[in-house]
């Protein structure tokens, strides 16, 4: 078969619905091409995965299965991964991500020095006024 009509018929079998769904069930939450290329490997080519339909997915906010999910965009060496909203409220589920740390004016200066390494994400400190 012509490949163009190949990576034609390949790209429609398969949406990002169903890439989150996948991602949620069987990978963690997380995006991997590589992953999600061995597992649809018969429905999408790599080319159109990594080229078009991942990077068309980022920052975007999808339904599946009665659930609302956030791609995140990689960065580094991390994979793209999905953050389920929670309705009404735009709200993510993780906790670090509504969290504020609170800063007294005993740990400000030493707190502020620098930022520090959280796993995977870098967290700034921010002061508010009045706190302090």
């Amino acid at each position: 078969m012509n490949k163009w009509i190949e990576d034609v018929r390949l790209s429609e079998a398969v949406g990002p619905e169903e890439l989150i769904r996948w991602a949620v069930e069987e990978g963690n939450y997380q995006l991997s091409q590589v992953a999600l290329y061995e597992h649809f490997k018969d429905q999408i080519s790599f080319h159109k995965l990594i080229e078009a339909t991942l990077p068309d997915m980022d920052d975007r906010i999808f339904e599946v299965d009665d659930e609302q999910y956030k791609v995140i965009p990689p960065h580094g060496t991390f994979s793209r991964k999905v953050e389920r909203i929670e309705k009404n409220t735009g709200v993510s589920n993780e906790p670090e991500a509504n969290s504020i740390t609170r800063i007294t004016s005993d740990t400000a200066a030493q707190e502020l020095v620098e930022p520090f390494m959280d796993g995977p994400c870098q967290r700034w400190w921010v002061i508010i006024p009045g706190e302090i």
